[in-house]
């Protein structure tokens, strides 16, 4: 996949929704966290759940804007680098954390963004391999 062919203008339809998601991401990320309410405690928290959710969907996107842009890339390169850009997005907005006055680096943030991540490349695997949606393009 060339950049000519990632910033061609007809390709920044497919990245659309992925920006918008992304977008959420940060927001949430950069959210005061003295605003939210206090959760009961659950064998998973909910703030753990939101980061799992939010980056299982953010990594579903990005594979599907990286396949209708570079069809003719093969499924596991495809895969990996959602599965990169997903991961460096994680890893930014909890580095990020640290520096933030509102807001602390939390590792188990980190761990459940990783594992929506994982997981959302072993269900495309899934997907993919029972060729139920091979063609996305």
């Amino acid at each position: 996949m060339t950049t000519a062919n990632l910033l061609a203008k007809n390709n920044w339809r497919f990245y659309t929704f992925s920006l918008f998601w992304a977008a959420i991401i940060l927001c949430l990320s950069f959210w005061n966290g003295n605003d939210l309410p206090n959760a009961p405690h659950y064998v998973i928290e909910p703030d753990k759940m939101v980061h799992f959710i939010l980056y299982f969907v953010f990594t579903f996107s990005v594979f599907i804007a990286f396949k209708k842009v570079s069809y003719r890339s093969g499924l596991k390169a495809t895969n990996r680098k959602a599965f990169g850009v997903a991961f460096v997005l994680s890893m930014l907005t909890e580095a990020i954390q640290i520096i933030a006055k509102e807001r602390t680096f939390d590792f188990e943030d980190l761990m459940a963004n990783f594992f929506g991540i994982v997981i959302a490349g072993l269900v495309l695997r899934f997907i993919l391999g029972k060729q139920i949606f091979y063609k996305l393009s």
